[in-house]
């Protein structure tokens, strides 16, 4: 894998800035990155739950914990 998930949205988040000060109706734009954000931002969180299970946790509350970052709509 060539760039970390934390570059790429850092490099998506300073794009959006740019383009919105040019064109302010590319909103379209804007909100498709952020909801892209936000899902990787979900990934990001269950990865943590995933390696976190993997080496010292409960199975059954680590599938709490991934539901709860699923159904809560947020993405931290």
């Amino acid at each position: 894998m060539g760039m970390s998930i934390d570059e790429a949205i850092r490099r998506i988040d300073e794009h959006n800035y740019i383009h919105q000060q040019k064109e302010p109706r590319a909103v379209y734009i804007t909100e498709a990155f952020d909801t892209l954000i936000g899902v990787v931002k979900k990934y990001q969180k269950i990865e943590q739950i995933v390696e976190h299970w993997a080496c010292c946790g409960n199975p059954s509350d680590s599938m709490i914990a991934i539901s709860e970052v699923i159904e809560d709509g947020k993405d931290t």
